[in-house]
């Protein structure tokens, strides 16, 4: 089994400019800015195939969930969802995949589709699921599924001694929707 490569470093050329790629910091030039908006299409369009080269060459599903949860954060959607739909062809039980596909299907306004992959797992298993559950069920604005799935995922994100002022916060939020 491989550990993921956090220093995996790709470099991309365009016009005769350097520009190096990172899972946590996307494109930064030369000097060490982020590479121009205008040009993060191109860039991205240049990357694909290395990534996806790297991405069908992975079989170990930890890795394959923590790099389609680097690709949602760098707003890869296509490539996020590709990467946990092969988690979870693989092992359809792997909850930490179903929390990276749900997330990219919420991010890209599909909170009913998010909740139906939500649904194929147990409520108490997956802090990162139950938050996407969450999440999703705010977007609908189901508010006592939200309160409980926060709530779970506010349990297990504390039996894991992680934490999240963001989701106590939606709590609160919540609390209050349902008290008017």
């Amino acid at each position: 089994m491989s550990e993921p490569n956090k220093a995996q470093v790709i470099k991309i050329l365009h016009r005769g400019t350097e520009f190096r790629w990172t899972p946590q910091a996307g494109f930064i030039t030369p000097s060490g800015m982020s590479a121009p908006t205008a040009l993060r299409p191109l860039l991205e369009a240049l990357l694909e195939p290395v990534l996806a080269a790297e991405d069908d060459s992975i079989t170990d599903k930890a890795e394959l969930t923590e790099r389609a949860g680097q690709a949602r954060r760098q707003r890869q959607y296509t490539r996020a969802e590709k990467l946990a739909r092969k988690v979870l062809l693989a092992d359809a039980k792997y909850a930490a995949a179903g929390a990276v596909f749900a997330g990219v299907l919420r991010d890209r306004n599909r909170p009913e589709a998010a909740l139906s992959i939500c649904d194929k797992f147990p409520r108490d298993e997956c802090a990162d699921l139950e938050v996407e559950r969450a999440g999703a069920a705010a977007d609908l604005h189901r508010w006592p599924d939200a309160l409980k799935a926060a709530q779970t995922a506010l349990a297990l994100l504390a039996r894991e001694g992680r934490d999240s002022k963001e989701l106590s916060r939606l709590v609160e939020l919540i609390e209050a929707k349902k008290a008017d």
